[in-house]
């Protein structure tokens, strides 16, 4: 017959040590993996994306734009009544970037992709250059690269004036 008295408890610092190297806690684990994973998923950008517009751009040389580049944006921005606060800046060129991690990340009402390879980025629809695309919560507008736009040549200027007529439509101007 056993007596109340022979009933031990430990305290649960003592089980705690005993068994530490043997215990997991799976909900911990599973919520580490999660924040690791959506750490290195985050997309890197330049801006503040203040106005939900997002400028994906495909640049080598450039941790997130080169200041030839960032320059002429700087101008194209100010004309259409914007700033780089407005904006987040993407390079695709030097994180792997797909369409739904920027949906989610961003939120944006505008994108426009200077020189981006739709099936890189997993485009679900289809898109000709300067030709908006209007979705039910976005639009998305396909330019050539912003280098082809610098020069002060006939091409660049018929370059910056198919950009120039798509921001128009885009940002009623």
């Amino acid at each position: 017959m056993k007596n109340s008295s022979d009933n031990y408890q430990l305290p649960p610092f003592i089980i705690a040590n005993m068994y530490k190297n043997n215990l997991v806690l799976i909900n911990d684990i599973v919520k580490e993996k999660s924040i690791q994973q959506s750490v290195s998923t985050a997309i890197s950008f330049l801006g503040e994306n203040k106005k939900n517009i997002v400028l994906l751009i495909n640049e080598k040389n450039a941790v997130h734009i080169k200041d030839d580049n960032l320059a002429f944006l700087n101008n194209i921005l100010l004309a259409c009544k914007l700033n780089m606060a407005d904006v987040a800046i993407v390079n695709c060129f030097n994180q792997k970037v797909n369409f739904n991690v920027l949906k989610n990340q961003f939120a944006a009402t505008v994108y426009i992709a200077f020189a981006i390879d739709s099936a890189a980025i997993q485009l679900p629809f289809q898109t000709t250059l300067y030709e908006p695309f209007n979705s039910n919560n976005f639009i998305w507008l396909q330019a050539n690269a912003l280098d082809s736009m610098i020069e002060n040549n006939n091409e660049a200027k018929a370059e910056k004036r198919k950009l120039w007529n798509c921001l128009k439509l885009i940002f009623n101007l």
